[in-house]
């Protein structure tokens, strides 16, 4: 297997923008047996079948499908996003001003303008053709066994200008694809869905605000998350963070099967927090879920920190989750 951490700097490396991390992600199940589906033709799939679909080149959803049908197996999903905040060129980029040749731009999220000057920025995206595009030419440590759910992993993009879009949490991918794997799967049944969301969980993984050493103070006594101690669990009573009690439970016993104490973080009362795709596919699916997070300063700066020590965690816990680890 490879190192973890070498492998995520190749993955980061590899994903400059939603485009290339989906091709990248597709790549990566190619590699381990997973076939792309249209979302243009019907669906028929089978117990074990590896299946992945895009939606807009930036949002991606894969799915391994479980030995019982979704009705009476329920699903297990992990959802994540493709996009984070930057400056996105504007449709007539082209300045000339004082000699320099520059290219007008825009910010996409809430981007902390000042780590983003004087930095050696670089171009990427995709292109479109009138006749095709050149945007195309985890999950997979936890699909070899059997189980008798279906495994899914659902990567969004648009998350940092709100995901109300078509490929965003607020749209349609994720409901519509766990219908379709539903009535695609023998042993379907009326009401099918309803009935195995009922069965399902979600684990929402972003990151997490780690405790400043110059700014403890902004955080909640007690909730002050470190780098380098391992996954954290998001909590928010107005639900900016998914925080239900039996997503949370599964999740504090899927840490504590690998030997791993969670942390928590909650914002001060008089903080306003951020939020994640988890409360989005929470009331949009139906799913009990869960929010969650590796700790990092400098969130939506040019160049943020996270620890080598907690991303090791933060596969092992997932990983555990679709391979059936604890029950539902």
């Amino acid at each position: 297997m490879p190192d973890p951490v070498r492998d995520l700097f190749d993955y980061i490396d590899r994903s400059p923008t939603p485009y290339h991390a989906v091709a990248e992600t597709a790549r990566r199940l190619a590699a381990s047996g997973f076939q792309e589906l249209s979302e243009t033709q019907a669906w028929d799939l089978s117990p074990g079948d590896r299946r992945y679909v895009v939606r807009g080149h930036g949002s991606l959803l894969a799915f391994s499908v479980g030995a019982l049908a979704p009705v009476a197996g329920g699903f297990r999903v992990v959802a994540a996003h493709t996009d984070s905040p930057n400056l996105r060129i504007k449709p007539l980029p082209d300045l000339s001003q004082h000699g320099y040749r520059a290219l007008a731009v825009e910010s996409y999220g809430s981007v902390l303008l000042h780590t983003w000057l004087d930095r050696d920025l670089s171009l990427a995206g995709r292109a479109v053709l009138r006749d095709g595009d050149t945007t195309r030419t985890a999950l997979l440590g936890a699909v070899d066994g059997a189980a008798d759910f279906t495994r899914v992993l659902v990567l969004y993009d648009r998350e940092e200008v709100g995901s109300r879009t078509s490929q965003g949490a607020a749209g349609t991918l994720l409901q519509e694809s766990l219908q379709r794997i539903g009535d695609a799967c023998e042993g379907g049944s009326a009401q099918g869905l309803p009935r195995a969301l009922a069965r399902s969980l979600l684990i929402s993984a972003d990151m997490a605000h780690a405790v400043h050493p110059n700014y403890a103070d902004r955080h909640e006594p007690g909730h002050r998350p470190v780098i380098g101690r391992g996954p954290v669990i998001e909590s928010s009573a107005g639900q900016s963070y998914a925080g239900d009690a039996r997503a949370v439970g599964l999740f504090r016993d899927l840490c504590a099967r690998i030997g791993i104490e969670p942390q928590h973080f909650a914002s001060r009362n008089d903080i306003p927090c951020g939020s994640t795709v988890g409360p989005i596919s929470a009331a949009r699916v139906g799913l009990p879920t869960v929010d969650v997070g590796n700790p990092m300063l400098s969130m939506h700066s040019c160049r943020e920190m996270a620890g080598a020590a907690d991303v090791a965690p933060m596969i092992s816990v997932p990983r555990l989750f679709l391979e059936g680890g604890s029950g539902t």
